[in-house]
This record gives C-alpha cells, structure tokens and sequence, in this order.
C-alpha cells in the first residue's frame, strides 16, 4: 500500500462532524486519489508513442508529449505494459 492510499484511508476514517471538516477531508482525498498512478483508457499505438484517455476526465493524451499527468484534471498516469 502506498502512502497515498494509506492517507486516503486514514482519512476516510476519521471524525467528520463538522461539515466545513468534511469538505476539506473531501477535497484531501480526492487530491491523493489522483496521486495514484492510473493507466489510460483506449490506449492505441501511434509511430511515436501511445495515445490514450485519461481515466478520469476523458481528455485525449498522448505518453511521447511526457504526459505524466493529466493537463485537465491532473490525474497521475501509468503508461506501461
């Protein structure tokens, strides 16, 4: 388990009495999940590289452009095997 996701489940367990609290747990979560490596959807082939979806947002990438994030959502991305 990554500390990433070891955060996301800490937080994910602690006391969210307040709503403003939970907002910020929320925002907290979602901010790590995207730390997560995520492999694109639609991958294909192209002369340079890979193109492909982020898993995400759905915006159109490509690995040769060094595409290790998503520029749209910021989705961490794993364009291996």
């Amino acid at each position: 388990m990554t500390k990433e996701q070891m955060a996301i489940n800490r937080l994910k367990c602690g006391n969210t009495a307040h709503s403003c609290k939970a907002d910020y747990i929320k925002l907290a979560i979602e901010a790590l999940e995207k730390q997560i490596p995520k492999k694109p959807l639609n991958k294909t082939s192209a002369l340079s590289g890979y193109y492909g979806n982020c898993p995400c947002c759905n915006t159109i990438l490509c690995d040769f452009a060094n595409y290790n994030y998503c520029d749209e959502c910021g989705q961490k991305l794993d364009w291996s095997e």
